[in-house]
């Protein structure tokens, strides 16, 4: 899945890597922009982007966008989505989770082996609102 990274980290740190918040280290992330998503390879256009990913680890990627098409049903999953950052609020596990457990919202791969591995799960509410993380295959398919 194709994505730009704008220079620069949207992390509270100023190391290139890590830095030390309080007794823990806290990861750096660069900001991702994209135009277009991925889903069981055809391409949907996005508005409202806002995604993050660590630096060095492609798991840690996480991000909010608004759908703007509909595309057909695939295999419903029933995943626990991942914490973000606190300073990350477009992005509340607590919300995504409630939602999903509701029914309100629906998840779906929309990759999978995107990078070897890793699944890319996606959340779709009613009316477009989304939500989009990596996740281990084995976490998924066990």
């Amino acid at each position: 899945m194709a994505s730009t990274r704008r220079s620069g980290s949207v992390s509270p740190c100023s190391s290139p890597q890590w830095c030390i918040g309080g007794s823990r280290a806290i990861p750096s992330y660069d900001e991702t922009y994209r135009e277009t998503v991925y889903i069981a390879g055809d391409v949907y256009p996005v508005t409202e982007w806002k995604g993050i990913v660590e630096t060095g680890s492609p798991q840690k990627m996480r991000a909010c966008f608004l759908l703007r098409e509909r595309f057909q049903a695939l295999e419903e999953l029933d995943p626990v989505p991942p914490e973000a950052p606190a300073w990350f609020r477009c992005f509340n596990t607590r919300f995504i989770a409630h939602n999903l457990a509701t029914g309100y919202a629906r998840a779906y791969v929309a990759e999978r082996n995107d990078p070897p591995g890793f699944d890319l799960i996606i959340v779709v509410f009613p009316g477009g609102r989304s939500f989009m993380w990596r996740q281990p295959a084995a976490q998924i398919w066990g």
